[in-house]
């Protein structure tokens, strides 16, 4: 499971090792924003530190607090979780010299 995690708190460096003994830090948008990738549980349990907030639990209007690039990378992650699964390409996977297959 995948999950974009906002830092509220100013200690971030520390927050952020307690985060990493749970789970698995696997993109940076800055400082404050984090991907990370782990159980259900584990993710779960981060979420619940003291200064870390869910993209979904963030609240209308903090991310005017963020950054513009901080707020592009959020917008970009809320984006990729929308579409998820939702594409449709034809000959996806297929290798390049697959029966049928027709290179761009």
């Amino acid at each position: 499971m995948e999950e974009l995690l906002i830092l509220t708190r100013p200690d971030a460096a520390e927050i952020r090792k307690r985060i990493e003994s749970k789970a698995k830090v696997v993109q940076e948008g800055s400082d404050k924003l984090l991907v990370v990738e782990g159980s259900s549980d584990a993710i779960q349990e981060v979420i619940r530190l003291p200064g870390v907030t869910s993209v979904d639990a963030l609240a209308a209007g903090a991310a005017e607090k963020l950054s513009p690039s901080e707020q592009v990378f959020l917008e970009a992650w809320r984006e990729r979780r929308a579409t998820a699964g939702k594409k449709s390409r034809i000959g996806e996977g297929l290798g390049w010299g697959a029966k049928g297959f027709k290179a761009p």
